[in-house]
């Protein structure tokens, strides 16, 4: 057994992941707010928004897979980076 699982530290940007959790709220219908969604996973009411808001820079692994499966979408897409960013010649 490993124990359980720490913050995730995902390929992607915190921003980057905020913006996919966000999107979700927002194309929820009717849109979502991160409290209502906290207290319906059964998570402390203020932890979605505080990560949302920057004052958590990521989450539970396991809470990244309860937010895909509220959701319903794929984990890959919500915390990966789906193309490889340019790089920028000096």
């Amino acid at each position: 057994d490993v124990g359980p699982l720490k913050s995730d530290k995902s390929a992607m940007t915190p921003a980057q992941v905020r913006a996919r959790i966000q999107k979700a709220l927002d194309d929820a219908k009717p849109p979502l707010g991160p409290i209502t969604v906290a207290l319906d996973l059964g998570w402390e009411r203020n932890y979605l928004r505080d990560f949302l808001e920057g004052k958590k820079d990521s989450l539970k692994a396991e809470r990244y897979f309860q937010i895909s499966e509220q959701f319903n979408i794929p984990i890959n897409e919500l915390i990966t980076i789906k193309e490889r960013p340019s790089r920028r010649r000096a």
